[in-house]
């Protein structure tokens, strides 16, 4: 995949400048023991958001997910970015004007960029929930000093049961909610069926006088 361009050999994009990321790329903590860190293979936007993450398996990974799988996950929020993120030309023109608009053109890109951010982390939460939690790990995503990065940590079991717990309780307080809700309704209808009734019952009296 190339450095600059989210989609590969498109031939339509030119290269936005990449010669400040790496300073800010220091920030991005190395991978340790319990975590392997996924750095940004792409252009990174003013807010650190990239359009494509590093799929590279860790060895440490292998007694909780093989290589295909965790390929197969990385790959969905790539493919996810890649259509949501605004493309390479857009991205250079911004870049271009935003000396002539003192920064202005960045904002309507800006709020591309974010809202692929936002369907990124509903995807990584719903990653979570399905594929990563039974296997002891844990995907997050990572912003700071314009840059990011995702993170996947290898959990300890107090932490799964934490989770767990919190997902049973959540599960349960939504079903009281439901609970009260039908119980609500049901006392609306008799409610309504009581007056009903008194009507009916005042009708009846003013027809026997």
């Amino acid at each position: 995949m190339s450095e600059f361009c989210p989609q590969e050999s498109c031939g339509q994009c030119p290269p936005p400048c990449n010669c400040w990321d790496h300073l800010f790329n220091k920030y991005i903590p190395d991978s340790s023991e319990t975590s392997v860190i996924l750095r940004p293979i792409s252009k990174t936007f003013i807010n650190g958001m990239a359009a494509s993450y590093d799929n590279t398996y860790d060895e440490i990974l292998k007694p909780y997910i093989d290589k295909k799988e965790f390929t197969r996950i990385i790959d969905r929020l790539n493919t996810l970015l890649t259509s949501e993120f605004p493309c390479c030309a857009c991205l250079f023109w911004t870049y271009m004007l935003s000396i002539c608009t003192l920064g202005t053109s960045f904002a309507c890109t800006y709020y591309v960029v974010k809202q692929a951010q936002i369907k990124l982390e509903e995807k990584i939460e719903e990653i979570n929930k399905n594929d990563l939690i039974s296997r002891k790990l844990h995907l997050s995503y990572n912003q700071y000093c314009s840059t990011s990065w995702l993170e996947l940590k290898i959990l300890n079991d107090d932490v799964i049961n934490v989770n767990m717990n919190m997902n049973i309780n959540s599960e349960q307080n939504e079903l009281k909610i439901i609970n009260k809700n039908e119980v609500n309704n049901n006392f609306e209808n008799n409610e309504d069926e009581d007056k009903e009734d008194n009507k009916n019952y005042i009708k009846l009296e003013i027809k026997d006088k």
